[in-house]
């Protein structure tokens, strides 16, 4: 009777383990067809465009893992998982039950690829939701904490150049409702920053955030005037628009130095603010001021300055200012170089510096095939069509 009770212990073991075991299984991952567009479109570091996976899991509070870019979200009963293209797996873990590492060769194609909808199949049985519904643990910080870190985050990425991921949090969290975050996807749309250019996108997007100003609370001097500002310029209203900025830009508010200089068609105030917020040691104005002509060594320390500080544009023209021997001893190599470290960070047109660098031999050793690697990474980072990566790839392969 013993050994019994002990087999029948063993039995029931072995049949939770197996029930747990089975508890997620992927089925099939194809493309729909679907084109995305708009808001459904997020951009990796690079400026590539991700992949969206909806995946057919009706619980939330399910985590994924593998190359993301930005959070996912839940639609009620499938989540939309953005992930970097070229991937290979997706890992999922359902509160309540084993994660599960997903091999897209399994049960689809190979890997991702960009700006491509997919649709993920999983088996979720009723235990399995159960036991989701019971184990679900939400985010227990403020929400509004959680917000103002991801704010930040773009706002640094957007400060420092990154303009496709900054754009790809902005827009997300504009349409959330932040108020703030809107008026930057605005502007994204605005100048083609991240994304391309959108005079009439960015005009609705401003003018909806404009009554949400209203409701928003503002800490630092000038930040109320710079916000309303610029969104009250892209709606439409260009010299009310200018007013608010250059009120912000006089009470000392950083960015409203920069973007009133860029906005203005008075040139004095142009140079004037934009000299104002390079010195403030705003990273997009200290570049915006390196650009300046004459070339003296004072925009190279700009340059400079505002490359250490991250910002990836700065980087590139640290490099031609090396190159054309402007503002600094004339020196190809160290141009390369600094070519080189913007290339490699995903920004497009160092990318595609360095593709006429090997195509031409200069500074490093001629390489059709490394020229055809660097314009091909442009091509993917080409996010306004400019097509030009693509005329140069054709040209490239033509001669191997």
């Amino acid at each position: 009777m013993r050994k019994i009770r002990i087999l029948l212990t063993y039995l029931f073991l072995f049949t939770q383990l197996c029930s747990i075991a089975a508890d997620i299984k992927p089925l099939r991952l194809e493309a729909t067809g679907e084109i995305m567009h708009g808001r459904m479109l997020r951009y990796d570091l690079n400026g590539i465009t991700a992949a969206m996976i909806q995946v057919q899991i009706p619980v939330e509070g399910v985590v994924f893992d593998g190359s993301l870019i930005g959070d996912p979200q839940f639609k009620t009963n499938e989540y939309w998982v953005w992930i970097e293209a070229g991937q290979r797996m997706l890992k999922i873990q359902c509160p309540g039950a084993p994660s599960v590492m997903v091999d897209f060769a399994d049960i689809g194609p190979e890997t991702v690829e960009a700006k491509t909808v997919y649709r993920m199949d999983v088996e979720v049985p009723d235990a399995v939701v159960s036991r989701a519904l019971q184990a679900y643990q939400p985010d227990t910080r403020p929400i509004k904490q959680i917000v103002a870190e991801r704010f930040a985050t773009a706002l640094h990425n957007y400060e420092t150049g990154r303009y496709p991921a900054a754009y790809s949090t902005f827009q997300t969290l504009a349409d959330d409702g932040h108020a703030r975050a809107g008026v930057y996807t605005a502007l994204c749309l605005f100048d083609g920053d991240g994304t391309p250019e959108d005079a009439a996108a960015a005009r609705e997007t401003a003018r909806n955030m404009l009554p949400l100003l209203k409701n928003t609370d503002f800490d630092i001097p000038g930040e109320k005037d710079f916000y309303n500002g610029v969104a009250t310029y892209i709606a439409g209203k260009k010299s009310a628009g200018l007013k608010m900025l250059r009120k912000s830009a006089e009470a000392g508010y950083a960015p409203a130095m920069y973007h009133y200089s860029c906005l203005t068609s008075d040139s004095t105030e142009s140079r004037r603010y934009r000299r104002l917020a390079a010195e403030a040691g705003y990273l997009p104005g200290m570049y915006y001021e390196s650009l300046r002509s004459p070339r003296t060594d004072r925009n190279f320390d700009y340059a400079l300055r505002a490359s250490e500080g991250g910002h990836l544009h700065a980087t590139l023209h640290v490099g031609y200012l090396y190159y054309e021997g402007e503002g600094v001893s004339e020196d190809k190599a160290e141009a390369v170089k600094w070519f080189r470290k913007a290339a490699e960070a995903g920004l497009y047109r160092a990318e595609w510096e360095m593709g006429k660098c090997y195509e031409n031999g200069v500074s490093v050793p001629r390489d059709l095939q490394q020229a055809a690697y660097w314009y091909g990474r442009a091509e993917a980072h080409d996010i306004n069509n400019l097509g030009e990566a693509t005329q140069a790839l054709r040209r490239i392969k033509a001669k191997m």
